[in-house]
Parts: structure tokens; sequence; C-alpha cells
């Protein structure tokens, strides 16, 4: 579905994927794992598929009248899923709403039945199985008031199965296991199996017009980095990470209790019990699939209600501590924590939102780290604070940064910290203190053994002796940077060559 399909680029976790696969162990070969982590990550393309094929399928039969109802429904829902991906706003909002949905709430636990059982089984799973999964919003972590539900019939799930949700289910054979023909005992598979989509007239209509949208989105480097940013954004969202650690949850019980390959469903306890890319992006398609059925189900006042509103992004206080707590929860790890934090932290400064990157780092020095990564969330705190002008509270987070990098005895972090305190006491109108501070950075750094920490020192003070309007210190600092220079920094050597001569005409 176009920008959609590109919501989960990026992951906040890029290393716990690493450390959780060589604790797991099971028969499966390495190639069997990376296929069944492959039918999930390509699980959003062949919703994709699907959805094109209904309508070009629409839009190609039918009277005119019915015709333009389809194109228009086709371009609300674009509009919808293009929107809810590079508005953060509307994508808080949407996910909150989601969450809240009393009948999507009850269909949770089959749409999650169904999709696991498809990647244990992919033969599909049958909807007598399925029949008590919604009877109850108990033990989901969805409770509401109005938890106890009478329990589907087989017809009520096929029919949210066709009428709900028919581009992530579909039959895999008419056949039943004892040979008859009775489609309403067929089995249902989902997009996230390795079962081969039934073709349609309008398949080769629907790939070809992906593979186009898919070009057209790439070439878009602005959308592009807007949903990078989302993506990590989403990560610090409390009612996102609520409802990926319920997920989880649920995902562990009810693997626990389908039947079928007993190794496919090890591997997926496992794979599942940590943040681990695969989860999450199989996390992010199940929303992303509610949130479209979510807006589908509204009236049409209230679709153009969303369409047409604006979406300002609001975080406090509130949010970051309990997106803090969350996450450590999640992963197990403040490390972990901490990445997640700081990549919000970096979205919101994309969007040009430095308080809310201020609250997210002020978070990060809450949590249990060693002294070098706590010495640096001060220094990120310090750095934010000195590009809005706050440069007596920038002395305040240098300190204290200062006093962690030395704790953990690092002369090259050390030497930057020294810098930026520089340029704190530079911001007061303390000039005299603020070069004692640039020298003495510049003395660690001509005792520092590798070459590509001592130009990184030079290349930081002539930054910011240039953000001060002090050329002939930045000029020296930039002949120090060219007459050491490592070879890994080579695309850096035309930006220094330009400065130089543009300070030597």
């Amino acid at each position: 579905m176009g920008l959609e399909s590109n919501e989960t680029i990026t992951t906040p976790f890029p290393f716990f994927w690493e450390k959780h696969s060589l604790e797991t162990r099971h028969l499966l070969t390495e190639s069997d794992k990376d296929q069944i982590r492959k039918e999930i990550i390509s699980g959003f393309d062949k919703q994709s598929v699907r959805y094109y094929e209904g309508i070009f399928a629409r839009l190609k039969s039918g009277s005119l009248r019915q015709r333009q109802r389809a194109f228009n429904v086709l371009y609300d829902e674009q509009s919808f899923l293009s929107k809810r991906v590079l508005v953060p706003g509307l994508f808080r909002f949407v996910a909150k709403k989601v969450l809240s949905d009393p009948v999507l709430k009850r269909q949770r636990p089959v749409l999650i039945q169904a999709c696991l059982t498809s990647l244990i089984r992919p033969e599909g799973v049958l909807t007598d199985e399925l029949t008590s999964a919604g009877s109850s919003t108990k033990g989901t972590g969805h409770d509401d008031d109005d938890s106890e539900k009478t329990a589907y019939t087989r017809r009520h799930i096929q029919r949210i199965f066709h009428e709900h949700f028919p581009e992530t289910f579909f039959k895999t054979n008419s056949k039943t296991a004892d040979g008859s023909e009775d489609e309403r005992l067929a089995p249902y598979s989902s997009v996230f199996s390795s079962s081969e989509l039934p073709r349609t007239s309008t398949t080769s209509l629907a790939q070809n017009y992906m593979a186009f949208d898919a070009k057209k989105a790439i070439s878009d480097s602005d959308a592009i980095r807007r949903i990078r940013l989302d993506a990590d954004l989403k990560y610090v969202y409390p009612a996102y990470l609520d409802d990926l650690r319920q997920f989880k949850n649920a995902c562990s019980r009810t693997l626990r209790r389908i039947d079928g390959d007993e190794e496919r469903t090890e591997f997926l306890i496992s794979e599942f019990s940590s943040l681990t890319p695969s989860f999450l992006v199989f996390h992010a398609h199940f929303n992303s699939i509610l949130s479209l059925e979510w807006f589908r189900t509204r009236r049409s006042q209230v679709k153009e209600r969303v369409l047409k509103g604006i979406y300002p992004l609001k975080y406090s206080v509130a949010d970051g501590a309990r997106a803090r707590e969350l996450l450590v929860d999640l992963t197990q790890s403040d490390e972990f924590a901490k990445f997640a934090l700081e990549s919000g932290a970096m979205a919101f400064l994309n969007f040009g939102l430095p308080h809310f990157t201020l609250l997210l780092y002020k978070e990060c020095v809450k949590l249990h780290l060693p002294p070098l990564s706590l010495g640096s969330s001060h220094e990120n705190i310090a750095i934010v604070l000195r590009d809005m002008g706050k440069h007596k509270l920038m002395i305040r987070s240098m300190n204290d940064a200062l006093r962690c990098l030395r704790e953990a005895g690092d002369p090259y972090r050390i030497s930057v910290a020294l810098k930026n305190l520089g340029e704190a006491e530079w911001g007061l109108g303390f000039t005299k203190k603020a070069c004692d501070y640039f020298d003495e950075a510049e003395s660690i750094g001509d005792k520092l053994l590798e070459i590509t920490q001592r130009f990184r020192v030079y290349w930081n003070l002539a930054v910011a002796n240039r953000r001060l309007g002090r050329k002939e210190a930045e000029l020296r600092y930039l002949k120090k940077c060219l007459s050491d220079f490592p070879d890994e920094y080579g695309d850096r050597i035309l930006e220094l060559e330009n400065r130089f001569d543009e300070l030597t005409r």
C-alpha cells in the first residue's frame, strides 16, 4: 500500500537480533529460520498485492457509478495510509483509537491466532479452531468493563475474514483434509505464511502498480526521511509500547496452544520472546492492518475529518517517563532503552521540536548506565541546551558529563567535553575561561595515540570556533586536521580544503 509498506524500514533495537539468535537452540537450520523471518517481513507486500487486486477488480467491473465509488475509496484509503505514516501526530491519534475500539479489541485475539497459526501451519487454520478466541478479552491486556463476550461462531469468523480483512486472509484449498469440497470447512491462511497467494484476473496489474508505486516512493527522499523518523518516534509513544508489550504476551500465550510443527512453534516462541526485527515488523504490520480497518469502518463525515484534520505532535514529561519504563521492561536492558529514547529524541530534533528532544534525553540519565554511556547522555542534553542558547544550563549538564567521563577514563571524550564547556563559557561572555578550556582540550588531543581520535578533536575544535566566529582559531585547527588526516575520513577532505581556501583567500 504505497508508503505504508515502508513504515518499518528501521528498528531502534539493531543489535538485539544478533544476540538473540545466538542464544536460540533448535533443530531448524539457519536457512529455515531466515525463511520464516522473510515470510513475516514480506507479509505486507503480499497484503498490498491482495489490496490492489480487489481495487482493480472493482475499477474494471460494474457501472460507472460503482467504478467511481471504488476510485474514491482507493483515494481516501491511500491518503489515510500515507498521512498516517508521514504525520506523526496522526499516527499517535490512530494508534490510540485502534487500541480503544471495542470491535477491534474483540477481533484481535482471533486475528492474532489466525496469523500465528498460518506461520506454524502454512496450510492454514480452520474456523472451528478460532470460535473460542474472541469469546473474552480477559487476559489479552485489553480489558474493558464489558469483557465477557459471546463466543464467535464459524459464520462470524468467516464474515470477519471476508468482509473486514479480505486482503489478509484467504482460503488455501477448498478441499478439506478428508477430501470433501465443503468451502465452509476450508482452511484459511494469511499473508504472513509461506502459502502461495491465489491468483486473480488483476494480479499482474496489482504487481505492476506496486512496482511503479515503490519506485515513486523511493525517489521521494524527503518522504523516506520522514518515514524513518516516524519509525523511530513510535517507539517512544507509551500507548504504542504498551500495545507492543501486550501483543508480545498475547503471541506467547497463543503460540503455546496452537497445534502444529513443534520446531517452527519453538522457534517462533523464542523469536517473539524479545524485540527481534521480525517480531517488531510483525507487530507493525498487524497494527497497520487494524488501522486501515478502523478507518474503513468510520462514517464518511469522520473519514473526512481525519483526512483534513491537523494533528500537532504533543509529548509530555509523563509520556517520556512512561516510555522509559516500558522500554526497560520490554528490552530488559537499560542500554537498549537508551538507544530507543535517543533515536526518538533525534527524530523530534529533526522535526524541529528540541523541547521534546530534551525531555527524552533527560529520561536517559535516569537509566542505570555505565559512566561512559551516562556521560554521553548528559552531553547530549548540554548540546541541545547550547543550540537553544541556554548556556548556564549547558554548563551544569557538561559538568555532570565531565564527571562521568573522567570516571570512565576516556581521554578523547574528556577532550570533547572540555570543548563543549568552552563553548558554553563563551556564550556567557567568559572568553578567557573558554579559551582555557579549548587549550586544555587541544592538549589532551595532541597526546591521543589514535590518529582518528586526534583528527576528531581538532575537527570538533575547528567547528566550535567557526560557530563562535573565531576565524584564526578555526584556521589553526583546520591546519592540524590537514596535517594529521586519517584515510577513513577521505570523504571529508573536500569539505576541509574548501573551508581552508575560504579562510586563506
